[in-house]
C-alpha cells in the first residue's frame, strides 16, 4: 500500500526564514543602499517638478533647505533601519515585527543625528524637526518593502547599489548646492560662488564612487589580466578626478590680486574772489556711484512695514493701469520669520503688459516685451525716488540696494517670457 505525501505548504508570511549571519548583514546593507537612493531620487524629483512648474519654487521657497536634507535623512534612516533589521532577523522575528520595528528604529535613531546637525547648522537653518524624522522613517519603511519584494542573494549587486547610491547622493547634493550658490551670487551681483572648492571636492568624491560602482558591476572578470586592466583604468580616472579637485582648491586658495591704488584727485585752488565754500570732507563728485555710501540703520518692524507699503504702492502706480497682475492685491507685502526673533519683509509680484500665447504673432510678443521693459524702468525710477539708491543693471536686470531704506536688503526686477517680476527682499528686523 502506497502512501501519498502531503504537499508542502508554503511558508506563512509571518515566519522568518532561517538564514545565516552573512544573509542578515547583506539584507541590512541592501536596505541602507535602497534608502539612500530613495532619498536622492525624491530630492531630484522635487527639483525637476519645481523646474517644470516654476510657481512651486516660490510657494516652497522656505523649504529649500528641507529638500537638501532629504538624502542625509534617508541615509540615517537606512542605517538605523538596516541595523534594526539585522537584529530582528538574528533574533528570529517574523516579517510583521520587521515592518513595525524598522521604521520605528529609523525614526528614533535619526534624532541624535538631527541634534548634531542643529548644533552645527543652527535651528533656524533646519527648521522643524518632524520632516527630518518623517523622511528617515519613510525611507526605512520603503527600503524594507523593496527588500522583501526583491531580495539579493549575492554581495556584488548589494555593493554596487551601495556605492552607486552614495555617489548619486553626494553628486546630487554637490551639484544642486553649486547651482543654488551660483543663483544667489548672480542675484547679489558679485559673480563669485562661495565655497566652490568644497562643491568640487564633493562632486569629485561622487565621481570616484560612481566609477568604483561601475567597475564592481562589470565583475567577475574572466581573467586576472582583465581584472587588472579594469581596476587600473578606474584608478587612472580616479587620479585624474583628484588632480582636477586639487587644482581647483589650490587656485581658489590663492589670494586675489590687489587692485592698483587709486590716485588722489587733483586739488584745484579756487579763483581769487570766488565765494564758493570749501567742499566738505568725504563729499562725492556728483556722479552716480561715487557718493560715499553710509549703511542705513536697521529700523523697527513698524517702520519697515511703512517703507514696504510705500514701495508696494509705488510699484503698482509706476506700472500703470494697463498692467495685469498675478495677485490681488497686486504687490503684497509678506512677512517671513527669520528664526532668531526677527522678521523679514518681502515683495514678490508679477505682472504683464499683455498676453503672450502660442497663437500671437512675433510683433505682438515683441510689443508686450517692450512694454514690460518700459514699465520695469518706471518702477525702478520710482524705487530710486523713495530712497533705494542708483540702479545698477546686471545681466539685463536692474538691481538696487537698500540705501536710505534700512529695511531693504536688495530690490530687482526679473524678466521671463512675457512677464516682469518686481522683487524686494528685506533685512531681518527686530520683532517687538
Amino acid at each position: 500500500m502506497t502512501t501519498i505525501e502531503a504537499p508542502v505548504r508554503p511558508e506563512a508570511e509571518h515566519q522568518a526564514p532561517d538564514t545565516s549571519a552573512d544573509d542578515h548583514l547583506r539584507a541590512g546593507a541592501q536596505l541602507v543602499a535602497t534608502s539612500i537612493t530613495a532619498g536622492t531620487v525624491a530630492l531630484l524629483g522635487a527639483w525637476l517638478l519645481g523646474i517644470a512648474v516654476p510657481a512651486l519654487l516660490f510657494v516652497f521657497a522656505g523649504h529649500v533647505y528641507g529638500l537638501f536634507l532629504l538624502p542625509p535623512a534617508a541615509a540615517v534612516g537606512g542605517v538605523a533601519g538596516g541595523a534594526a533589521l539585522v537584529v530582528c532577523r538574528a533574533l528570529g522575528a517574523d516579517r510583521r515585527m520587521e515592518r513595525f520595528i524598522v521604521p520605528v528604529a529609523a525614526a528614533l535613531l535619526s534624532i541624535p543625528a538631527l541634534l548634531a546637525l542643529r548644533a552645527v547648522l543652527g535651528s533656524a537653518t533646519l527648521g522643524d524637526w518632524w520632516p527630518w524624522v518623517a523622511a528617515a522613517a519613510l525611507a526605512g519603511a520603503f527600503a524594507h518593502w523593496r527588500l522583501l519584494r526583491h531580495p539579493l542573494d549575492d554581495w556584488r549587486p548589494v555593493l554596487v547599489r551601495l556605492l552607486f547610491g552614495l555617489g548619486l547622493a553626494l553628486g546630487s547634493l554637490g551639484l544642486l548646492l553649486l547651482l543654488f550658490a551660483g543663483f544667489w551670487s548672480s542675484l547679489l551681483g558679485d559673480g563669485q560662488v562661495r565655497g566652490l572648492p568644497g562643491y568640487v571636492v564633493v562632486l569629485g568624491i561622487a565621481g570616484v564612487l560612481g566609477l568604483t560602482a561601475l567597475c564592481v558591476s562589470l565583475g567577475p572578470f574572466p581573467t586576472r589580466a582583465a581584472a587588472a586592466l579594469a581596476w587600473s583604468g578606474m584608478a587612472l580616472l580616479s587620479a585624474s578626478i583628484v588632480a582636477v579637485m586639487l587644482g581647483v582648491v589650490v587656485q581658489s586658495a590663492r589670494p586675489a590680486p590687489e587692485p592698483p591704488a587709486a590716485q588722489p584727485p587733483a586739488v584745484v585752488d579756487p579763483e581769487p574772489g570766488s565765494s564758493d565754500p570749501d567742499p566738505a570732507p568725504g563729499a562725492g563728485t556728483g556722479f552716480p556711484g561715487e557718493e560715499p555710501r553710509v549703511e542705513a540703520p536697521v529700523p523697527s518692524l513698524d517702520e519697515g512695514r511703512a517703507q514696504f507699503a510705500a514701495l508696494a504702492e509705488a510699484t503698482v502706480a509706476a506700472a500703470g493701469p494697463e498692467a495685469m497682475w498675478r495677485d490681488d492685491p497686486a504687490a503684497v507685502v509678506r512677512e517671513v520669520d527669520c528664526g532668531d526673533g526677527t522678521t523679514r519683509l518681502r515683495i514678490d509680484a508679477q505682472f504683464a503688459m499683455g498676453v503672450v500665447t502660442d497663437t500671437t504673432t512675433d510683433e505682438h510678443d515683441r510689443e508686450v516685451t517692450e512694454r514690460n521693459l518700459a514699465a520695469a524702468d518706471r518702477i525702478v525710477l520710482a524705487w530710486a525716488a523713495l530712497g533705494l539708491g542708483t540702479p545698477e543693471v546686471i545681466h539685463g536686470e536692474p538691481i538696487l540696494g537698500g540705501a536710505e531704506l534700512g529695511s531693504v536688503d536688495v530690490a530687482k526686477v526679473d524678466f521671463a517670457f512675457g512677464i516682469a517680476q518686481p522683487r524686494i527682499e528685506g533685512r531681518c528686523l527686530p520683532t517687538p
